[in-house]
């Protein structure tokens, strides 16, 4: 995948200069699948390509089961700012040595910046000692380095963004996920993607925009990964290919995987212990609007009997998800 920018990514690309620019503390947030870890090592490959002028300090990625320490993030900023520095193991002795450290290299107009992804995990205790070794400042200026956190829109932290305490020095910046009329340039951006040409290049876009979801960077490389693992595809996404990849309804399942409706008949008996005829079946199965003439109960019924079917007969697991995911928003739905 390439990175691609968006007017999202690049309206925190601008927030994060400021950030730096300023020494000030920013929180990224965004939910899962927004881009928030792509568009982080993005940024700080793109820092680390100027070491002259500036030190990026990674925290690397803040995982449930491993607490970050404050003695651990001033190590790392010695580390980072002074390779060759004599680390003491008492966290206030650590502190002492930083701040002359931050002094020299801001002297030197060169900028520090502590970099965290999957900042969400963070406790109440840790943000309010970073609040307090990002206070060292100088006559100059009040603070000495920026602090740029990437992290879920959930957990502990987003209290602590809201408070007083920390929300009052903390900036944030959003990062939103695309509009469906963003999706298929990102796609074909991010993925060099071509597509069949004419009304039917349409209808193919047309039933991929269906099947994306939230429009998050994530969930797309999701869905091109179906198309690319598709024994069919040649580098161009055609109508066929996208009803292959991604089929409308069960008929077109069961259909692709030679299912006849007799099959889904002696199913629908042994479930129910009742028959059913075959265009009732077609009727429901097709998802035509018709299908209303029928109760709920029968719907139910006729789709768990055509998965029970798809389930023993398809020897494509693409096939068997995409009927199980029909028959979820089938249910959603009803």
């Amino acid at each position: 995948m390439n990175f691609v920018d968006t007017n999202y990514t690049n309206r925190v690309i601008r927030s994060v200069k400021e950030a730096v620019s300023n020494n000030d503390w920013l929180a990224v947030i965004g939910q899962v699948g927004a881009g928030k870890t792509t568009l982080f090592e993005k940024l700080q490959h793109f820092y680390r390509e100027y070491p002259s002028r500036f030190i990026v300090v990674d925290l690397q990625r803040s995982l449930e089961t491993f607490t970050i320490s404050v003695n651990f993030i001033l190590k790392r900023m010695i580390q980072e700012i002074s390779p060759d520095a004599t680390i003491p193991g008492n966290a206030h002795a650590k502190l002492t040595i930083l701040k002359e450290l931050l002094l020299s290299t801001s002297a030197k107009k060169k900028k520090i910046i502590l970099m965290l992804d999957e900042s969400q995990v963070l406790k109440l205790s840790l943000l309010r000692d970073i609040k307090k070794i990002h206070e060292i400042s100088s006559r100059e200026q009040s603070h000495l380095f920026s602090i740029i956190m990437f992290g879920k829109n959930e957990g502990n932290w987003l209290r602590s963004l809201r408070g007083r305490e920390i929300g009052l020095r903390v900036r944030t910046s959003i990062l939103e996920t695309l509009k469906k009329n963003e999706v298929i340039d990102f796609a074909n951006r991010a993925y060099d993607l071509k597509w069949e040409s004419g009304s039917n290049g349409e209808k193919a876009r047309q039933i991929f925009l269906k099947n994306i979801g939230d429009f998050s960077p994530l969930y797309i490389r999701e869905q091109i990964l179906k198309i690319q693992r598709d024994q069919n595809f040649n580098g161009t996404i055609t109508y066929q290919l996208a009803l292959a990849v991604f089929p409308q309804s069960f008929s077109d399942i069961t259909k692709k995987n030679g299912i006849s409706l007799s099959y889904i008949q002696k199913k629908y008996q042994d479930i129910t212990g009742k028959t059913i005829s075959k265009p009732t079946l077609s009727v429901i199965l097709s998802d035509s609007p018709d299908k209303s003439n029928y109760d709920s109960n029968t719907q139910s019924n006729v789709i768990e009997a055509a998965l029970e079917a798809i389930r023993e007969k398809s020897k494509s697991d693409m096939d068997i998800l995409a009927a199980e995911g029909l028959a979820s928003d089938l249910s959603i739905a009803q």
